[in-house]
C-alpha cells in the first residue's frame, strides 16, 4: 500500500516539473475534434420505418376479382355422351356355346359306352305286320331304314328301347338301293340321334351292331368287326361284319366307338338280288353310300318296285266298291298328281294300303277292295301326305257291297 502511493506522488512530481519548466505552450488549438462522427445517430435506426409498409395494400387484390369464379361452368359435362357407359362390355361371356342343344352324340372311347347313346336312337319300326330296325340320325328325328319290310304302307309306328313311340310318315323310298326316310307325323320333341361317320372304315375295326327283334322288347346288342370290304360298280361301299344272322335285323345301326353311323344292315334278299357277298353273310351298306342316298330322299324321292299287294291270295278278284268326291287340302282343291292312301284296319289282320294319284284338281275316283278275306267290317282311313282325313268309312264285301260311295275327303 505504501509502496503505491510513493509511487503516485513521484509521478505527480515529474509531472509538476515538467509543467513548470515548459515554455508557455501555445495553447493547443484543440484539436477539432475529429468530430466524432455526430454519431450520425446510427439513426437510431431511424428505424427506415421500413414504412410500415403503407401496408402496400397488399394490393387488397383489386380483388382480381376472385373471377367470380365464371363458375368454370364445371360444364355439367354434356355428358360428354358420357359414353353411356359402353359398359365395359361384361364379357359377353362367351356363351360356352351350349352346343344348341344339338344332341350330337359326343365320341367316346369305347363301344361299350357307345352303346348306351347308340340304344337311345335307334327305333323298332312295325308296318303290315312286319317289325324291322331304324336309326334316328339327326334332330328332326328323320328315321333311316330298308324299304323290304315296307310293302305299300306309308306309314310305319316306330318306339325306342325307353317305350316312347309314334308314328312316322314314308317320305322317301327308293327300293332300287333298299332304302326309306321317315319323318315322324307327331309334334316336335328333342330327339337323341347318331350322325353319319365320316372315317374310312378299314378291314378288322371294332363295330357294334344294335337291332330289333321279334322276340324281344329290348333292342339286341352285339359286338362285331368288320370282316371284308367290297366296293361295287359306281362306287357304293359294302361292309361284310361279322354278327349272327337275325332275320328280323334288317337296318340294324353299324356304329363305331364314337358313337357315328358306320353302315345300315340290308336284308339278305337285297344283297343276293345286288350281287353284294355270299349267301348268308350279313351285310352293309357303308356311311358314304348313305352321304349319297339320304340327301335325295329328303326331297321326296320315291322308286317303288312292290310287284304284288301285301297278302294277295284269294283265287278270284274281289269286285271293289268305287269311292268319288271333292278333294280338299289345306283349305284349296288338291291338285292333280296328289297321292292318296286308304288304310284299311281290323284286328287280327295285317294293315292294308291301297294308293291312288289324282289325275283331276279337286276331285278323286278310287276303286278299292282287298283281294283276301278276313278283312269284310274293316275300318277305313284315308291319309294323304302325312295327314289323315277325318271321313272313315267301313269296308263291306259280298252282297252288303255298295257298288259306288261318295266320300269328301278334307285333308
Amino acid at each position: 500500500m505504501r509502496t503505491l502511493l510513493l509511487a503516485s506522488a513521484i509521478l505527480f512530481g515529474l509531472a509538476l516539473f515538467a509543467a513548470c519548466s515548459s515554455p508557455t505552450p501555445t495553447p493547443p488549438v484543440a484539436p477539432t475534434p475529429t468530430p466524432r462522427p455526430t454519431a450520425t445517430p446510427t439513426p437510431t435506426a431511424t428505424p427506415t420505418i421500413t414504412p410500415t409498409p403503407t401496408a402496400t395494400p397488399t394490393a387488397t387484390p383489386t380483388a382480381t376479382p376472385t373471377p367470380t369464379a365464371t363458375p368454370t361452368i364445371t360444364p355439367t359435362p354434356t355428358p360428354a355422351n358420357t359414353p353411356t357407359p359402353t359398359a365395359t362390355p361384361e364379357p359377353t361371356a362367351t356363351p360356352t356355346p351350349i352346343n344348341t342343344p344339338t344332341p350330337t352324340i359326343t365320341p367316346t372311347p369305347s363301344i361299350q359306352q357307345a352303346r348306351e347313346l347308340a340304344t337311345r336312337a335307334v327305333v323298332e319300326l312295325k308296318a303290315g305286320g312286319n317289325t324291322w330296325t331304324g336309326v334316328v340320325f339327326n334332330e328332326q328325328g328323320e328315321i333311316i331304314t330298308t324299304s323290304q319290310d315296307l310293302g305299300n304302307a306309308p306309314l310305319v309306328d316306330f318306339r325306342f328301347a325307353d317305350n316312347t313311340s309314334g308314328q312316322a310318315w314314308v317320305h322317301g323310298r327308293n327300293d332300287n338301293e333298299g332304302l326309306a326316310l321317315l319323318r315322324p307325323i307327331a309334334a316336335p320333341r328333342t330327339y337323341q340321334f347318331l350322325s353319319f361317320s365320316s372315317d374310312e372304315p378299314q378291314r378288322g375295326d371294332s363295330m357294334g351292331l344294335i337291332q330289333f327283334i321279334e322276340t324281344s322288347t329290348a333292342p339286341d346288342l352285339q359286338n362285331t368287326n368288320i370282316a371284308g370290304l367290297q366296293e361295287t360298280f359306281g362306287g357304293c361301299l359294302w361292309l361284310h361284319i361279322n354278327a349272327s344272322d337275325i332275320g328280323t335285323g334288317n337296318g340294324a345301326v353299324v356304329f363305331t366307338a364314337a358313337g357315328k353311323i358306320q353302315g345300315i344292315r340290308m336284308p339278305s334278299e337285297f344283297l343276293t338280288s345286288a350281287g353284294i357277298g355270299r349267301p348268308g353273310q350279313v351285310s352293309a351298306c357303308a356311311a358314304s353310300y348313305l352321304g349319297t342316298s339320304v340327301p335325295l330322299l329328303q326331297t321326296g324321292r320315291a322308286v317303288i318296285n312292290v310287284t304284288r299287294e301285301l297278302g294277295d291270295q284269294a283265287t278270284l278278284p274281289v269286285l271293289p266298291t268305287i269311292y268319288h268326291g271333292s278333294l280338299t287340302v289345306n283349305g284349296q282343291a288338291a291338285p292333280a298328281g296328289t297321292t292318296v292312301y286308304a288304310r284299311f284296319q281290323k284286328a287280327g289282320a295285317r294293315d292294308f294300303w291301297k294308293s291312288l294319284t289324282t289325275n283331276e284338281a279337286g276331285k278323286y275316283t278310287f276303286a278299292l277292295a282287298v283281294n283276301k278275306s278276313g278283312y269284310d267290317n274293316a275300318s277305313i282311313e284315308f291319309w294323304s301326305n302325312a295327314q289323315k282325313s277325318s271321313t272313315t268309312d267301313v269296308y263291306r264285301t259280298g252282297a252288303a257291297r255298295p257298288p259306288t260311295r261318295e266320300l269328301d275327303l278334307v285333308f
